[in-house]
């Protein structure tokens, strides 16, 4: 009994995270990923000025301003949450001499769209995520098996999450986001890119803006999955009334 007990909770427990991570990335996808706020904390205006003067394939970025990198990265968000639409039309006005310039290389572009190919699945695995929850839910009703206790699933995320920042910092975030590119792109698509080659790069000031991205995407995570298993506790409490 104990055994089916913590199995059908596991499923539950993982099942609505998918659908939670699904719903935080939308979210944040739909803010932008506070790029404007991390634009200040991480001084990207500074890494921008820096080195847009050395790219060796696009020219006059450092003379745009901060709205015109909003827009950049807002039109590069935009683009894969589309499948990769619009990518080649991007584009920016340099100020200083008044010439349009497409922002992404062909590189970038191809990378991109292996960005966007990797998120169109989210989708899929919010819709598996949702129905195995439903039916592990119902499976629970049918065979009144409890949904284990609020704290229990608290003290758990919060436990995995501490376990995977130990890990983090003992690999190092770094090599952790190489080899993660290494094992999802395909092998000959480029995903490394030098600042002097990539406003990409320069204007999220790769891997910098990563971090706090993950942070904040994890943390809405974490919220909407306690919410769902409260509001499940909620709903299983109200049937057995019935």
């Amino acid at each position: 009994m104990k055994t089916r007990s913590a199995i059908l909770n596991f499923l539950l427990s993982l099942s609505l995270f998918c659908v939670s991570f699904y719903i935080a990335w939308n979210i944040n996808a739909a803010t932008n990923f506070l790029y404007s706020t991390w634009y200040e904390v991480l001084s990207l205006d500074a890494a921008i000025s820096k080195y847009a003067p050395d790219n060796k394939f696009k020219y006059g970025f450092e003379h745009t301003n901060k709205q015109q990198h909003i827009e950049s990265f807002s039109g590069i968000v935009d683009a894969i949450q589309n499948n990769g639409q619009g990518l080649k039309e991007l584009s920016y006005t340099d100020s200083k001499n008044h010439v349009t310039s497409t922002l992404l290389t062909d590189a970038e572009v191809i990378h991109l769209e292996d960005v966007a190919n990797l998120i169109s699945k989210f989708k899929y695995l919010a819709i598996f995520g949702f129905l195995i929850a439903f039916i592990v839910f119902m499976l629970m009703r049918s065979r009144k098996v409890a949904i284990a206790k609020f704290k229990r699933h608290l003290l758990g995320g919060i436990g995995t999450i501490l376990t995977l920042a130990v890990l983090v910092v003992l690999i190092g975030p770094t090599k952790i986001f190489y080899v993660g590119h290494e094992l999802i792109f395909p092998n000959n698509h480029q995903w490394f890119f030098y600042y002097e080659e990539s406003l990409m790069s320069t204007m999220m000031k790769a891997p910098a803006l990563f971090g706090p991205i993950a942070c904040q995407l994890l943390l809405l995570t974490m919220l909407l999955w306690l919410s769902a298993l409260y509001l499940l506790q909620w709903l299983q409490a109200k049937f057995r009334k019935v």
